[in-house]
């Protein structure tokens, strides 16, 4: 309904809508924006949505006529009817900085920034962008944005739309660069902190300088780990005699000796992995609840993710000959492989 009670037919109404969203199953609008599930609401402003996450919030846009309203919704709620009243919407756009990494040449090459309700409940909204830039239409309310990067840690920020104001530039947003980020052309830090080694005895970075090191920060409860470690397998098959070193870095608070790890990769390996073992060193990272840095609330889970700034797995980190960081390394990327077999072709 419009804020008179009259019935809004056209809006498009979902529980989730982005901005610069890749997946298929998004239909992006005039405006830009996608929206899932895609439905339109009918000449009586009724749209009848379901989604197998669950629903707790609503979203309905109307880009002709700029209404927007997003609206929390309870497990009750979700269950019947729900009347949602549609505002004139208000632009709330803005910029994100990282001062430290542009101190370093360096710049922001992806940013994401997800729009959640105050309450934390409803993650309703997601502006992604390649120039560091976000914009939402929402409605009048309190709002909380989550900014991050592949090269920062996130920063909160609350923010409140009035009734009848039409934009709210946010100013920008300064987000603290990663540990990993800040390591690139520095020395490799040393594997600490590890409770047991699997394929091998303690391994230290230092005895392979020579060697191109690739790290790969994974946990078998992680579906894209488990999921792409067999293209892991091939990288190591077709590289390991020309130089290359492959070194797990198994990192979950649970898992701390080599036969509770191969427990759980038992049905894995069968399933998944075509019965091959984890043919390189694995290190098993012990439980250490440390910050990753000062001045950033969440919290590393143990010291070698605090050292190299890992928020997230599957995370590669390759190391050239001279033990320096290089960067980020996703085994499934042709770019990526090929930039390390040239670099294993240098000598």
């Amino acid at each position: 309904m419009d804020v008179g009670g009259k019935p809004v037919k056209g809006a498009r109404v979902s529980t989730f809508a982005g901005f610069s969203a890749r997946s298929k199953d998004f239909a992006p609008d005039e405006s830009g924006w996608s929206y899932y599930p895609k439905v339109v609401s009918d000449g009586d402003g009724m749209a009848r949505i379901t989604d197998k996450y669950g629903i707790d919030c609503v979203i309905a846009r109307h880009v002709g006529k700029k209404l927007v309203a997003i609206q929390s919704v309870s497990p009750e709620q979700a269950k019947g009817t729900v009347t949602v009243t549609m505002h004139p919407e208000c632009k709330v756009f803005g910029r994100l900085t990282s001062k430290k990494l542009e101190a370093r040449n360096r710049k922001l090459t992806w940013t994401n920034v997800y729009l959640y309700l105050n309450d934390k409940r409803g993650r309703p909204m997601s502006c992604q962008s390649d120039k560091s830039e976000f914009h939402f239409f929402v409605s009048p309310g309190t709002y909380k944005l989550d900014a991050y990067s592949m090269d920062t840690h996130a920063v909160w920020k609350t923010i409140a739309v009035k009734p009848g104001q039409q934009e709210l530039k946010i100013e920008p947003i300064d987000m603290p660069p990663t540990r990993l980020a800040l390591l690139e052309g520095q020395p490799a830090p040393e594997l600490q902190d590890i409770a047991a080694w699997k394929n091998s005895g303690p391994i230290k970075l230092s005895d392979l300088r020579g060697k191109v090191v690739l790290l790969e920060f994974w946990h078998y409860q992680c579906g894209p780990c488990v999921g792409t470690m067999p293209k892991l397998f091939s990288i190591y098959d077709k590289y390991h005699d020309k130089g290359l070193v492959v070194i797990g870095v198994h990192v979950h608070p649970k898992i701390e000796t080599v036969a509770k790890l191969d427990e759980k990769l038992a049905d894995i390996k069968k399933r998944l992995w075509k019965d091959r073992d984890i043919p390189f060193p694995v290190a098993l990272a012990r439980k250490h609840e440390v910050s990753y840095r000062p001045n950033v609330e969440r919290k590393a889970g143990s010291l070698v993710r605090a050292d190299y700034g890992i928020t997230g797995v599957p995370t590669g980190v390759l190391i050239d000959r001279q033990g320096r960081v290089v960067g980020q390394f996703y085994h499934c990327s042709e770019d990526d492989e090929a930039a390390l077999e040239k670099m294993l072709k240098e000598k």
